[in-house]
């Protein structure tokens, strides 16, 4: 697997126009200072940052899909992944 840290990266936004990816035990991944006063689109802005964000977790999905069988069949919890991270990196609550 690839060097990179293997946990789940999160987006947080603080009140001075901030962005930050922390990983999911707090450590700092990237900080993106003052991106949303140069650009109109706010939303399109966050939604670059939670792509970004989502990295680790589309790599882990993709290393899955690459790992199966060609005779693999039964994929349903991939595919229940793989909507999930959609919904994440679209800032969408995903259905369990």
């Amino acid at each position: 697997m690839s060097k990179f840290t293997q946990v789940t990266w999160e987006v947080s936004e603080d009140f001075g126009g901030q962005v930050l990816i922390k990983n999911s035990k707090g450590k700092l991944i990237g900080e993106i200072s003052d991106c949303l006063q140069f650009y109109d689109d706010k939303e399109e802005v966050m939604g670059n940052i939670r792509l970004i964000a989502s990295a680790p977790d589309m790599y882990r999905l993709i290393a899955s899909f690459a790992a199966l069988p060609d005779e693999q069949c039964m994929i349903s919890p991939l595919i229940h992944e793989a909507r999930r991270l959609i919904a994440r990196i679209d800032g969408e609550e995903a259905e369990s």
